[in-house]
Parts: structure tokens; sequence; C-alpha cells
């Protein structure tokens, strides 16, 4: 499943979970999906409501099937946003309802788990995962209602949202 630029798409997964996509992102399900295994691979962002069965947890995995970042989340909840573009410096997960568990690929590295309200970010650079508290409902899930949102942003990530929203290039000097 994939979205264009400024596009956003609701997909109903074989096993009834609501995934959102945000615009540019793309949704890989695994082979044997809703039989074997419920894994998904997911570039760019994606707003997730999964449908419970404990006998087969739900995961999903930022990047390409073959190129996957070094993070896994297995959900232990319902609903969450996962922001994983390739181009962005971090990796986030924003728990609206429910708990999800973050687990770092990385030797040394702790699992964390999030409840209700909470944001862990990956840092792909240092490849160090933290714990961000408390999260901005409006801010992070503002793209769901194609609504763009900036607090604090810098110029870099004001301009990528923008290309990615609007599907045009900025050059600055």
């Amino acid at each position: 499943y994939q979205t264009n630029y400024g596009e956003i798409k609701r997909v109903n997964l074989p096993d009834g979970t609501i995934v959102t996509l945000n615009a540019c992102s793309k949704l890989s399900v695994s082979h044997g999906f809703n039989r074997q295994n419920r894994k998904v691979y997911l570039q760019g962002e994606a707003y997730f409501q999964v449908t419970s069965r404990a006998a087969v947890p739900f995961v999903v995995s930022p990047g390409a099937p073959r190129k996957a970042s070094g993070l896994t989340v297995t959900v232990l909840g319902t609903s969450f946003d996962v922001s994983a573009f390739a181009d962005d410096p971090t990796i986030s997960v924003a728990l609206k309802e429910g708990k999800v568990k973050i687990e770092p690929r990385v030797s040394g590295s702790s699992e964390l788990v999030l409840t209700q309200g909470q944001e862990a970010v990956f840092h792909k650079n240092t490849r160090r995962l933290v714990l961000e508290g408390n999260f901005d409902r409006k801010a992070k899930l503002a793209w769901q209602g194609q609504d763009i949102y900036f607090r604090d942003a810098d110029i870099s990530e004001v301009l990528r949202k923008l290309e990615r929203f609007y599907g045009v290039s900025f050059v600055t000097k």
C-alpha cells in the first residue's frame, strides 16, 4: 500500500487492523500475514488501530522488508503512530491508547514499553532509543486531518514536511 505527495489513505488489513498512511508512505505486508504472522514494514508514517489477537502479535518494522531499521514495534495495545521516513534523522513511536513494546536491534540497548500518551524516539545516527515522555496529540496526529503542525521546528524539518505534503523541492542557500 502506498501514498503519493499530499495523499492520505486508509487501509483495512485482512486481520481487521485499520492503517492510515500519511503522504509519501509505503506499507508492506509480510508473506503469510494473518495466518502465520502479523508483521508489516513501514516506510514513512502511519497511524495504526490494531485488532487484538494475543496468539499472533502485530509487529511493525520501520524500513523496507529487506532493509528494516534497527527497531521493531510489537503491539500490546491498540492505537499508535509510527514515523519512519528515510530522510528523517529519527524514528518516532507515539502511543495514543494501549501499550506497545519497542525493541532496538542494537547490542546493549534495552526495550521500552510505552503506555498511553507516551512517545519514544530512535536516533538513527547514534542508534539510541529515548523515552520522550508524553506527546502533544494535536501536533503528532494533525496530519490525519491533512493539517501540517509545527512547534519549535527547525527549517530543515519544516521543508521536509512541506516537500512530502506538496510534492515540491526546496533549495536553500
